[in-house]
């Protein structure tokens, strides 16, 4: 899912994310947004995220098949970034309130596209 929709994005745009607390997410959107960069001292090259990424995390934990805590983890970003671009694109910081139908769902993505660029055409 992520390779699709990095591919579909214009170059130098970066999503929004929300999801639950699977890591492999937070592993499968570094590994699609980020560059390959110089090395200090012995390493060659090593991997740099995206400055502009910025991704969040609800992780939920059960006891009984109850829900008894809710922790927001922020992977990429800063707190105050993060809900500044979901409120520009309408939408509420993440919290533990979901829908029955949501609660299935693994990733919740937005899309913010820079102004000064269109998305590729799809097809």
């Amino acid at each position: 899912m992520v390779h699709d929709l990095s591919g579909r994005l214009a170059p130098g745009c970066i999503p929004v994310c929300t999801s639950d607390g699977l890591n492999h997410s937070f592993y499968a959107l570094t590994a699609h947004f980020g560059q390959w960069v110089a090395g200090v001292g012995r390493q060659a090259r090593c991997w740099q995220v995206a400055a502009g990424l910025l991704y969040g995390q609800v992780k939920k934990t059960y006891r009984r098949r109850k829900l008894v805590r809710v922790t927001t983890v922020l992977r990429c970003g800063t707190r105050a970034a993060l809900r500044t671009a979901l409120q520009e694109l309408g939408l509420r910081r993440p919290t533990a309130c979901t829908s029955a139908a949501d609660e299935g769902a693994l990733h919740r993505i937005a899309i913010k596209l820079p102004r000064s660029r269109a998305p590729k055409a799809v097809g």
